[in-house]
């Protein structure tokens, strides 16, 4: 017979969860399909410090180059305590960078995240325009496989510098980094032994 153990920070994780999901529902921003590859370690992320990252697509116009910008300052500080900078992909893939982010804004649908993971750029679907919808894809990649994974939509997103898109992109961020892998829970047997 087991149980499964729940120390503090569990509780402290599910009372950041529950604001976090407030604030997706108080901001209008809808995330689904999160998982976790049972390979994601946030003390293997947070011992990378520096991870770069793709943006694709551009549904407002403008110049892409400010538009990833402003994405990846967003994405600045919304991790769950995993402490991680994130810097634009150079346009050559560093064949050692074992992590990367694959954000792609896309008008419908979805993608694999594998695919994500493993594509170039010019084979991932990504829009160009936007009829106010919101629609991004996003993967934290081990090299081609996916870590983590999400999709966060929102309706009448105004553009860049609005409280509606950072909170898109804060969400799907907060989503593809948690403080533990919800995948890794340690159960105790009755007479106090562990189980995994």
């Amino acid at each position: 017979m087991t149980q499964t153990l729940r120390p503090k920070f569990q509780y402290l994780f599910a009372g950041l969860l529950l604001s976090s999901l407030t604030a997706c529902a108080l901001s209008g921003v809808t995330v689904t399909r999160v998982d976790y590859a049972q390979q994601y370690s946030p003390q293997e992320v947070g011992a990378a410090s520096v991870i770069p990252v793709a943006v694709h697509g551009n549904p407002f116009g403008g110049s892409d180059a400010e538009f990833r910008k402003y994405v990846i300052k967003s994405m600045q500080g919304q991790t769950f305590g995993v402490p991680v900078r994130f810097t634009q992909a150079p346009e050559q893939a560093d064949p050692n960078q074992r992590f990367h982010v694959v954000l792609v804004f896309a008008s419908t649908g979805s993608a694999s995240p594998n695919t994500l993971c493993g594509a170039k750029g010019d084979r991932i679907p990504a829009t160009t325009r936007t009829s106010g919808s919101v629609n991004l894809l996003g993967a934290f990649c081990s090299k081609d496989r996916y870590l983590s994974h999400a999709i966060a939509r929102a309706n009448e997103v105004p553009g860049p510098g609005s409280e509606k898109l950072d909170a898109v992109i804060s969400q799907l961020t907060l989503n593809l980094f948690p403080d533990e892998n919800p995948n890794n829970q340690v159960e105790v047997s009755t007479d106090g032994v562990f189980v995994n």
